[in-house]
């Protein structure tokens, strides 16, 4: 069928050890998996081998290396695109970018709440303040938006956090 042709190809963006990208390959999906941490990734290309996953492709890119001009990403590359707890302001025209017309993006981060409350991330740039995840991706469809508290499943007890489903239209 027409899926064999167009390759629904998902990047996982600062995937860390890979929880999401094996997660989608595991589904079957094409999923690129990119992280600036080469050791975390070197331990997920172990596990990408010991699956025989070879729709998992792996990517060392430090995409904070120059703020005035982050990497390109690619234009219109990706059916998806998935962000979970990493903020960089300046990459985020670029994920954009790298969307197809169509295209998804899921994002979920620290709000500025669980700084305030947790003192958790440290910096506050890696927190989003109110509504600033929407005004980042105001040209897109938005599908879903959350800001607030619920329980964190990888660390006992409550979390704030942003989530965005959004479409690039």
């Amino acid at each position: 069928g027409l899926g064999d042709v167009y390759k629904r190809q998902i990047l996982d963006l600062a995937c860390g050890s890979g929880r999401h990208a094996l997660h989608l390959a595991k589904l079957g999906h094409e999923v690129v998996g990119l992280d600036q941490n080469a050791e975390t990734l070197e331990t997920l290309a172990q596990t990408v081998r010991k699956h025989h996953l070879s729709n998992l492709s792996i990517q060392v890119l430090d995409l904070e290396k120059d703020s005035n001009s982050p990497p390109s990403l690619g234009e219109n590359e990706y059916a998806g695109i998935i962000v979970f707890y990493y903020l960089y302001r300046p990459i985020i025209p670029n994920i954009l970018r790298a969307l197809k017309l169509g295209g998804i993006l899921i994002y979920e981060t620290f709000h500025i709440n669980n700084h305030h409350q947790y003192n958790h991330p440290r910096r506050k740039d890696f927190c989003l303040e109110n509504n600033e995840l929407l005004r980042l991706t105001s040209k897109m469809r938005i599908l879903h938006y959350e800001e607030g508290q619920h329980q964190n499943q990888a660390k006992q007890g409550p979390v704030f956090t942003v989530r965005l489903v959004a479409q690039k239209v």
